[in-house]
């Protein structure tokens, strides 16, 4: 049996967190800020994993990625670069991937499979090719344990802060740290993932068993955060384990251990999702919605994202107006089968409709004024099932369509 003391306090130190990696970060073509990163574990004997988006239409590097993750196990880097996504550029795009890899494994003298390659910024453009490659020597030479932050600022497009977390646990007696760093504040309904994550760890674990754990902790995180219904092209989670924290090899038929792994991460990728939540667009409020006792998975989810995706549930609670007729269309649009007859809604602790009836006035100018705060709980119990969610959103403000009305320019 393991001996095991289990946290989730999650901390902020970020990437640097973890030991046996370096990171790097630097400006190609630009002087206010980094926009190309480099993280690169120290061990050879390190794994990754990775989910990706669904959408349809996938970014170059997203591909180049993919075919690296079924090609090898072992993964010792990720090179990002922030502002151009290589999104719906044909074959140049696609050579442009290969080569900027290739360069880049050459220069580090590990195998092409061995990176994870990802971009991020203005779908239908091609990035500078010869610029970046010709900013891998410097890039190198600057690695440090230290620079994490640089990298996660470095990944960066329309986000106003990084995101970045890290938690640590004891297993058999060895401590081991997970971090992550994300990026994203538009285009946010992963179907997958989210936008670009990075997740570093020192734990030893087998290939299988981070795969699974990665696949679980996104469908319950990343999965479960919406900015505006969309699902971007570039969309990309990776997860490196290099080992170095000498514990016992996790694996699935060791559950207790893989059991507090998983629980860590997916704790440490909830606190990246948030984060992204909070730094949508033009956000002012932070959104929870909860949906309980319906009657699958599927209906639950259906109803909760119909709520968190609707302009006019959003715009309300950006006005602060508890506008009950809005939050029943989201409901009914679903299209679940679930009776709106035994629904028992309440937001912020406040019931403001029981079995499908609005509460008197009073009650509802007092759950109206919750609406004053920067975070919002939104409890619907339909009252017919054992199955239950939790969505992420926020709400839909003036400056999400400034931000959007020209973001090329």
């Amino acid at each position: 049996m393991s001996n095991q003391k289990q946290t989730t306090e999650i901390g902020t130190a970020g990437l640097s967190f973890v030991p046996g990696f370096s990171f790097s970060a630097l400006g190609v073509g630009r002087d206010d800020r980094p926009n190309l990163g480099l993280i690169f574990s120290e061990h050879k004997e390190t794994h990754g994993a990775a989910v990706f988006t669904t959408n349809e239409v996938k970014a170059a590097p997203v591909a180049v990625s993919q075919r690296h993750l079924k090609a090898s196990d072992r993964k010792r880097a990720v090179i990002i670069n922030a502002g151009v996504a290589n999104a719906y550029t044909g074959p140049e795009g696609m050579k442009d991937a290969e080569t900027c890899v290739a360069e880049l494994a050459c220069r580090l003298e590990v195998p092409e499979v061995e990176i994870f390659v990802a971009s991020t910024g203005v779908i239908g453009r091609r990035f500078d090719v010869q610029a970046m490659t010709a900013a891998y020597p410097r890039l190198i030479e600057m690695r440090s344990a230290s620079a994490g932050h640089d990298f996660a600022r470095a990944i960066l497009t329309t986000d106003t802060r990084t995101k970045e977390r890290c938690v640590a646990f004891e297993l058999n007696g060895h401590t081991i740290h997970l971090a992550a760093c994300a990026k994203g504040a538009g285009m946010i309904m992963p179907n997958m993932a989210t936008m670009l994550s990075c997740a570093i760890t020192d734990a030893a674990i087998a290939p299988r068993a981070l795969r699974s754990a990665l696949s679980s902790a996104a469908a319950r995180s990343f999965n479960c955060i919406t900015i505006d219904g969309d699902t971007s092209t570039n969309d990309s989670v990776f997860l490196l384990a290099n080992g170095a924290a000498g514990n016992p090899v996790i694996d699935l038929d060791q559950r207790s251990a893989y059991a507090a792994f998983e629980a860590h991460l997916t704790a440490l990728m909830e606190a990246c999702a948030i984060d992204i939540v909070r730094d949508g667009e033009g956000a002012t409020k932070l959104i929870t919605v909860r949906i309980e006792h319906a009657t699958t998975v599927l209906a639950a989810n259906a109803v909760a994202f119909s709520i968190a995706n609707s302009p006019l549930v959003k715009t309300a609670f950006f006005g602060q107006d508890l506008n009950w007729g809005r939050l029943a269309m989201a409901v009914g649009k679903a299209r679940t089968g679930m009776d709106p007859e035994r629904l028992d809604v309440s937001v912020n602790g406040v019931r403001i409709a029981t079995d499908g009836r609005v509460a008197d006035d009073v009650t509802l100018a007092s759950a109206q004024e919750t609406l004053k705060q920067a975070e919002i709980d939104l409890l619907l119990d339909f009252k017919q099932g054992s199955s239950s969610t939790r969505i992420w959103t926020c709400d839909l403000s003036y400056d999400y369509v400034k931000i959007n009305a020209d973001y090329t320019t």
